[in-house]
């Protein structure tokens, strides 16, 4: 009978419970999980995972250990998987006569199902086809974008980072990021912020909120306009970290200024055609309405008449130009605010 017992690995990395977590950080995520031991007895005390210390952010291993139940050797795979499916986790403790035995990992048992001719082995091997499928086209958008991309834990531990924030992280700062490296080490950087504006924001984003921000920065070849953006991520409802991304938007930033000069231009030009303009035709249309033509030779009424029909058609195309300026300016607005 095949049960859990039979993929126990007894090969498992182990810590002390009151070991700070950076020193161990490293090593937990390259191995998955480490289990932690008591200083004096070596009695098992739990699992540590790297969902643990992106979910608790203190600097003792024993702070970051969660409850995670113990496997007994007899348990049924597909038991253990639902065990698993509940809590969260990709990894739990065995036992065997009341004793620690070894870890049992997740992936041990979905590669034995899926290897055996059965309904859930089959299913489990195309929800896995699935899951690699969804990695894969994450990994192509990440890696194919321009914009710097980060996943990062609520300790500032670097979970994800794409190809471009690999590659800005080394012409800045020659250095080539991993995963687990502390992130404000590269933030303000990268994201050409300061180290108080992205912590604000960052605790902003933790607490469910997503953050937006735009700002302009000073290079020898001028300045540079960036916006960076914060949002939470989730996995069954439980927060992991914060995805970070940074782009630059200096193009855009420019049509936007040139746009608002126009727009300004349109309105100085509304404004000197409205008043500047009309106000000497407002005059003359004045003078003429106050004119005693009765006096005037028929010679000269038929002058006036014309002067008054010219001055009335003058202000009429005055009036065109300042309409069709305010609904140009329109425009230009309604663009910039798409």
């Amino acid at each position: 009978m095949i049960h859990v017992g039979n993929f126990v690995q007894k090969n498992f990395q182990t810590t002390q419970p009151y070991v700070g977590v950076n020193l161990i950080r490293k090593e937990l995520i390259s191995h998955s999980a480490i289990v932690v031991l008591e200083e004096d007895t070596n009695d098992y005390l739990g699992v540590l995972t790297p969902l643990d210390i992106a979910q608790r952010q203190y600097n003792l291993v024993i702070d970051c250990l969660t409850d995670k139940p113990m496997l007994q050797f007899e348990c049924k795979i597909e038991k253990a998987l639902a065990i698993m499916h509940k809590h969260n986790t990709d990894v739990l403790p065995l036992e065997n006569q009341k004793k620690f035995e070894g870890l049992v990992f997740k992936y041990d048992l979905v590669t034995f199902l899926s290897s055996q001719n059965t309904k859930q082995g089959k299913r489990l091997q195309r929800n896995d086809e699935k899951i690699k499928k969804s990695e894969k086209i994450l990994t192509a958008i990440y890696n194919s974008t321009r914009s710097v991309r980060f996943l990062v834990a609520p300790d500032y531990t670097v979970l994800f980072f794409n190809k471009t924030a690999n590659e800005n992280a080394f012409l800045l700062r020659r250095k080539k990021l991993k995963i687990g490296d502390d992130f404000m080490n590269y933030a303000r950087y990268l994201l050409n912020t300061t180290d108080s504006n992205l912590k604000r924001d960052f605790k902003t984003a933790l607490q469910g909120e997503s953050v937006i921000r735009e700002n302009e920065t000073q290079h020898p070849d001028g300045s540079l306009w960036f916006t960076t953006e914060y949002y939470p991520v989730y996995t069954d409802n439980k927060l992991i970290g914060i995805s970070i991304s940074s782009r630059d938007i200096s193009e855009r930033k420019k049509n936007e200024f040139l746009a608002q000069k126009q727009s300004d231009t349109l309105k100085d030009i509304v404004f000197f055609q409205s008043h500047e303009v009309r106000r000497p035709v407002a005059n003359i249309l004045g003078i003429i309405s106050c004119l005693d033509n009765s006096n005037f030779s028929e010679e000269n009424k038929k002058l006036i008449e014309l002067l008054d029909i010219t001055t009335k058609e003058l202000d009429s195309i005055i009036k065109a130009i300042v309409t069709k300026a305010i609904v140009t300016r329109a425009c230009y607005n309604n663009e910039e605010g798409k």
